[in-house]
């Protein structure tokens, strides 16, 4: 590597020198700097593989002495047959619960995803794979904020109604706006004589 530089820096003029050789010693760190993280990115990978094989030779050694164990303890045939016959139940028992484990996880799997399902029909997202976009001007939240106001300013107008209709049962007198408001109004019997629209 430092050969392939001189030759490159025999053949570079004194006013280019400096730039190019920034350049490249900057390049140069960069690959150095790459091939260290990939070198232990690689002694990671190695170790933890390292790690896998020892544990799965100590499970083989664990099963090669327990192999002998059983071959030392078979003196009669009739002791093995009822030692495996006892693995044998352990085992099925073993198995059975297994089973009975795996198909309650398929359920609660099974019963997961429909629910996921359901809360993505329902507009449910992932945030982290998934960007929404809030409109400032959103139409349906003008409309709700619209509703909204217009249901307080009934409720207001209710409450004052309320209020006029107890002082009035009260005895008290209508206040002049209100006299002068329903002297505006038609009469009954022009709204009786009036045609009805049709609905």
């Amino acid at each position: 590597m430092r050969a392939i530089l001189g030759s490159y820096d025999s053949e570079l003029t004194p006013a280019e020198y400096s730039p190019q050789l920034t350049r490249r010693m900057r390049e140069a760190e960069d690959m150095v700097q790459k091939v260290h993280s990939h070198s232990a990115e690689m002694e990671a990978q190695l170790s933890q593989a390292l790690e896998e094989l020892g544990g799965q030779k100590q499970r083989a050694d664990m099963l090669e002495m327990e192999l002998k164990m059983l071959k030392s303890q078979s003196s009669s045939p009739e002791q093995s047959f009822l030692f495996s016959r006892e693995e044998v139940d352990t085992l099925r028992l073993k198995v059975e619960e297994l089973e009975g484990e795996r198909s309650r996880l398929e359920e609660e799997k099974r019963m997961l995803e429909a629910q996921l399902e359901r809360l993505t029909l329902q507009g449910d997202y992932d945030q982290s794979k998934t960007k929404v976009l809030h409109m400032s001007l959103n139409p349906a939240s003008v409309a709700r904020q619209r509703l909204r106001e217009d249901h307080n300013q009934l409720q207001a107008e209710c409450e004052r109604l309320r209020g006029l209709l107890r002082t009035m049962e009260r005895g008290g007198t209508v206040p002049a706006d209100l006299e002068a408001a329903a002297a505006s109004l038609p009469s009954s019997k022009e709204v009786a004589g009036r045609p009805r629209p049709c609905p």
